[in-house]
């Protein structure tokens, strides 16, 4: 008996997996929105380790 409350889709194996599409050619659209999003990412986590890499500092006696 299937179970219908299991996805089934596949888990990309590889990292390259990540970005291709159907066909298995790589998806450059989604790399570059990949790109961007992860660097959106880090430019708003940056300052709060900057803060907390500075807080630490401070800390030491």
């Amino acid at each position: 008996m299937k179970n219908n409350l299991v996805p089934t889709y596949k888990i990309p194996f590889t990292f390259v997996e990540y970005f291709q599409d159907d066909q298995g050619e790589v998806d450059i659209d989604k790399v570059i929105a990949t790109t961007n999003q992860f660097m959106k990412t880090a430019s708003q986590i940056a300052p709060m380790v900057k803060t907390l890499n500075d807080f630490v500092k401070g800390m030491k006696l």
